[in-house]
């Protein structure tokens, strides 16, 4: 894969970046009406940032990106490892989602920032680099960047993927686009993968160094007072529970419609079914569901 047709895949990619973000900032204050955090500090989105840029110079800056809930619950157990080795490591961390930015909240320390990760332009991205100036970067599982990427390799930033998976079906997205998967996996320093098979599909890519070390989320520690309320719950509950669990809508069908729908007459009977939907403002319309049922 030529350097030229890399770049001229950046090209292609950017221009529909420019033409596609009006349609993003439109899309954040649709989802506002639900949870006003979306519009929060917007020109965070695109590099604009209120934080100063200075920092202890001793002290080793690393960016974490975790995009929404999951990611950040699953970087706690790597920040905690992170932070026994390195004591003095100071740390910033972006989100996309609302619930990412409140969850990553409890890994923040003293001297610790938390922002927005910009939009993948370039000039929003270089921003944004230029006035963190972190040391390393890590994506959670399956943020692939291109622009991103590019500056942080330009940069000298070393860039890794941290808990990597990537699909079946989503690589054969990124092979549709060969230079730009090579323009962005080639920029990376190193992946860790969740299993063998998204390594070797990362590795297919053009991502180099590539570990398998497993799935993150594993080596979360449950609260023990958490787990002795869940029993309680269950026990006063006083018959099986079902829970259905990290559930969404996709393209206006509730998953909840479907997995209800399946169910056999006369479960609700025997066993308290529980629902717990991936997005918190969705319970409202999930109340409305189970009564209109």
């Amino acid at each position: 894969m030529t350097a030229v047709s890399q770049r001229r895949a950046l090209r292609l990619y950017t221009l529909a970046w420019w033409l596609l973000a009006p349609l993003a900032v439109l899309r954040l204050l649709w989802r506002s009406r639900r949870d006003a955090a979306y519009r929060m500090r917007l020109g965070e989105r695109f590099g604009r940032y209120a934080l100063p840029t200075t920092r202890a110079r001793h002290a080793p800056l690393l960016w974490l990106h975790a995009v929404s809930l999951g990611e950040t619950r699953a970087a706690a157990p790597l920040l905690e490892a992170l932070r026994r080795e390195l004591p003095d490591l100071r740390l910033l961390l972006t989100h996309t989602t609302p619930t990412g930015r409140a969850a990553g909240g409890e890994l923040l320390r003293g001297g610790d920032a938390q922002v927005w990760l910009p939009y993948d332009l370039p000039w929003a991205v270089s921003r944004f680099l230029d006035h963190f100036r972190p040391d390393v970067g890590v994506l959670m599982e399956t943020e692939l960047w291109p622009n991103l990427a590019r500056a942080c390799a330009a940069r000298g930033i070393q860039l890794l993927l941290a808990n990597a998976r990537l699909s079946a079906r989503s690589a054969a997205r990124w092979a549709r686009w060969p230079a730009l998967a090579r323009a962005t996996c080639g920029a990376l320093a190193g992946a860790a993968a969740q299993t063998g098979g998204d390594a070797s599909r990362l590795r297919d890519l053009g991502v180099r160094d590539v570990v398998v070390a497993g799935n993150l989320k594993f080596d979360r520690r449950a609260d023990a007072a958490l787990r002795a309320q869940g029993r309680q719950w269950r026990e006063a509950a006083g018959r099986r529970v079902l829970v259905l669990a990290s559930t969404r809508e996709d393209r206006g069908v509730a998953e909840e419609q479907l997995l209800l729908d399946a169910m056999p007459k006369g479960l609700g009977r025997r066993a308290l079914v529980v629902l717990v939907p991936r997005h918190l403002e969705r319970v409202a319309a999930l109340r409305l569901l189970l009564d209109q049922r």
